[in-house]
């Protein structure tokens, strides 16, 4: 019986992997996973293990936890919609956090091994300072240019709601990117 299944599981595996060679080539079969997070699947609670409670901030769409890493150089926002589900998960080049704070001390929020450089699309070649060139080598053409400064790559591996990834640039680097998936 073992065995059958097996059998099944692989046959169907290599089923989509054929199926996803053929996508477009402004499309990608992989999540938008990034730090141990995977916006739709991932909750709050997960988010919390990893990386502490952060700035907390509850805007009236989404609440958000930020953090930085500890050369004070780049910020980790996480946003949380229905049923505490991680929607995105962007890192920026520089500190960000809410208007509304009181004071711009973020010391109390960094986390030792947020690494903004972890790698993410094919390979998990491309980082935050990577070029357009590369992007579009390791993601190929984007599924939407936002605008000459913001790319849009949506995965066709999801099942029911689109999930991506949308880069931002400047002079030519990348130095947002944001992971996302539509709520349900």
């Amino acid at each position: 019986m073992r065995k059958i299944l097996f059998s099944i599981f692989f046959i169907s595996l290599v089923a989509v992997n054929n199926t996803t060679a053929q996508a477009n080539e402004s499309s990608f079969c992989y999540p938008p996973y990034w730090g141990g997070l995977l916006p739709g699947e991932s909750r709050e609670r997960e988010a919390l293990k990893l990386y502490g409670s952060g700035l907390y901030h509850d805007f009236s769409y989404a609440a958000v936890r930020y953090y930085y890493n500890k050369e004070k150089t780049h910020t980790l926002a996480l946003y949380f919609g229905t049923d505490n589900f991680v929607t995105d998960v962007i890192v920026h080049e520089g500190i960000k956090y809410p208007e509304t704070q009181k004071t711009n001390n973020i010391n109390p929020y960094i986390v030792d091994w947020f690494n903004p450089f972890e790698g993410f699309g094919k390979w998990h070649k491309l980082k935050i300072g990577a070029t357009k060139e590369e992007a579009t080598k390791w993601l190929g053409k984007p599924f939407k240019v936002v605008s000459n400064q913001e790319w849009e790559y949506q995965s066709k591996c999801a099942c029911e709601l689109p999930t991506g990834i949308n880069i931002k640039f400047k002079s030519n680097k990348i130095v947002s990117v944001r992971f996302w998936a539509s709520q349900g």
